[in-house]
């Protein structure tokens, strides 16, 4: 496929097999679907001439090798939908700048980001765990590590070969442990740097009033607030609550309905069970946005279709 330049994938493709476009050296561009979840082992290796790759949302997983030797690709974006990237799936990759691991991110492999020879910066999140034996090896001109993380993650002293000539930033009051030389091997960076973590607000609202109000700092994760309770009336849940703090405000609302409204009526249409509008009125089908269920038994919930 040589003469490749760019590609489209519809939507109706689910799947793409291992190596599909392997060395497809005239290619450009491609937009992957939101249809698919993952990214295979070696999908676009050696597509020498890539400059530009659209990865939705939907994608959860990126296989081993899966952009290795993409020597032209100098930025991607990588959504905070991926959980996993396996190991040299970067490889070679090196005309990348900057990286910026997504959220959820738990490890990172062996290999995975190897001769990026032109990446300066690397942004770790609080999810990651562990970080592997040559993951970063061959990154010449690497000046620049942001760990999200206050206690030192586990990385082998071959994690980052070229880290004496790197800055690593820290979360403010986490230097000296990453300055231990007994338990890690941070310490090998040139100079570690503390800075502030951003912090943002979680304000949650019930009956579009303001009933806590919480400051977390960015890449936490988030306990849900319990939910209130009041007697007669169902509460719709938490709307809105993202599992980890976004980089800005959060505002989540639930809202109480009335249980005593409810008509007792009960239809067969739906398996046995009655639905309504906010407001009491007895529907045929949920509409979208909240619902309230009522079962034989006599219990009901509110449900959310989006």
């Amino acid at each position: 496929c040589i003469g490749l330049t760019s590609i489209i994938i519809p939507n109706s493709v689910t799947s793409i097999g291992e190596g599909a476009f392997s060395g497809c050296k005239g290619l450009i561009s491609i937009s992957i679907p939101n249809s698919i979840t993952n990214i295979s082992v070696g999908l676009l290796s050696y597509c020498t001439n890539l400059t530009s790759v659209s990865i939705p949302s939907s994608v959860t997983s990126i296989g081993k090798g899966a952009f290795s030797g993409c020597s032209a690709l100098a930025s991607l974006m990588i959504p905070n939908s991926v959980t996993s990237i396996g190991k040299y799936a970067f490889e070679d990759c090196s005309s990348l700048t900057s990286i910026i691991i997504p959220k959820k991110v738990t490890r990172i492999y062996e290999g995975t980001f190897s001769y990026c020879s032109a990446l300066t910066s690397i942004t770790i999140p609080k999810s990651v765990e562990y970080i592997y034996d040559n993951a970063f090896s061959g990154c010449r001109e690497l000046k620049s590590v942001t760990t999200k993380n206050r206690t030192p993650i586990t990385i082998k002293y071959e994690t980052f070969p070229n880290c004496n000539n790197a800055s690593l930033y820290v979360p403010t009051g986490s230097k000296k442990e990453y300055q231990n030389t007994k338990t890690n091997y941070w310490y090998r960076f040139k100079e570690i740097v503390e800075y502030d973590l951003p912090s943002h607000r979680l304000t949650y609202v019930v009956d579009g009033v303001e009933y806590k109000i919480y400051t977390i700092e960015e890449d936490a994760p988030i306990t849900p607030e319990p939910e209130p309770t009041k007697e007669g009336y169902a509460f719709s849940g938490w709307i809105g609550l993202p599992e980890i703090m976004p980089d800005h405000d959060v505002v989540v609302e639930g809202i109480f309905t009335p249980n005593t409204n409810i008509n007792e009526t009960r239809t067969s249409d739906n398996g046995g069970v009655t639905i309504y509008s906010l407001s009491g009125i007895q529907i045929k089908q949920p509409q979208k946005g909240l619902n309230i269920i009522r079962y034989q038994n006599g219990k009901s919930k509110i449900v959310l279709l989006k």
